[in-house]
């Protein structure tokens, strides 16, 4: 990718030109692309393909290598130390970089090691957005009250301040993509009211929050086991999609919350 710049009132170039970097530029608006699409390529020199579902996961078929990567933070799970010593060497050729064994923290998502598997919480950003946002009132058992007022106009005519529901309703769908797709229902809900949300809206958001801070405890299980795994997906293989497990389906996700 070639990025040009308009050169400094200083620098006297001839009419018509321009100045073209020779490295990507940080603070750029091409830099995250050229930074992915540098590692992009390296990864593949060393035998990766992307996955087609999410970009930022990286496989190797030879020997089932899987990498995933986030801007410049990243997880490799290997079944040989042999293979993971020669993604090292060839990645360490290219760039700088920290290698740590184990995981424990991942882009704000807490992993935790047991015997049987991984614990997967992400109780200090629930905490922040408590901290910041709850009112305190009411610990709820369940994400949204039994009767849920989702019209568009408030009741009582009150317009809730967009910007902050935007940014609440931005961290819970971290949380919820994260490690709690039990209040993904609730987040998707208030999301579709984000354009003009009301004190109805904001009550509901309020109870959300009352029932994280009542279940803050609650994590994440990854057990592995030797039981099959079915996907079902539409045509498309893009929009909704389930997974079932030993013929119990067990996760639903969905892109429009993705979206919301």
């Amino acid at each position: 990718m070639n990025v040009w710049v308009r050169p400094p009132d200083s620098l006297t170039i001839p009419k018509g030109t321009g100045c073209r970097l020779k490295k990507a530029l940080y603070g750029t608006k091409q830099a995250g692309r050229c930074w992915w699409e540098h590692l992009r390529s390296k990864l593949k020199e060393l035998g990766f393909r992307k996955s087609a579902y999410n970009a930022s996961v990286y496989f190797n078929i030879k020997n089932g290598t899987v990498t995933w990567i986030h801007v410049d933070d990243g997880i490799v799970i290997v079944q040989d130390k042999e293979d993971l010593n020669a993604l090292k060497n060839g990645l360490n050729k290219s760039f700088t970089i920290k290698w740590k064994p184990g995981v424990t923290n991942i882009i704000g998502v807490e992993v935790k090691r047991e015997d049987k598997g991984f614990a997967l919480t992400q109780k200090k950003l629930i905490d922040s957005v408590i901290a910041a946002n709850w009112d305190g009132k009411k610990l709820n058992a369940m994400p949204l009250p039994d009767k849920c007022d989702v019209s568009t106009t408030p009741p009582d005519g009150t317009i809730i301040e967009q910007k902050l529901f935007l940014s609440i309703i931005g961290s819970l769908s971290y949380v919820a993509n994260g490690t709690r797709p039990n209040i993904s229902f609730a987040v998707n809900l208030l999301a579709r009211h984000a354009q003009a949300p009301a004190s109805h809206h904001w009550a509901m958001l309020q109870h959300l929050l009352g029932y994280l801070q009542n279940t803050r405890d609650q994590f994440l299980q990854l057990f592995p086991n030797n039981k099959d795994i079915i996907v079902a997906s539409d045509a498309s293989r893009e929009g909704s999609f389930c997974i079932q497990l030993a013929g119990t389906w067990r996760l639903y996700t969905a892109v429009k919350l993705l979206g919301a």
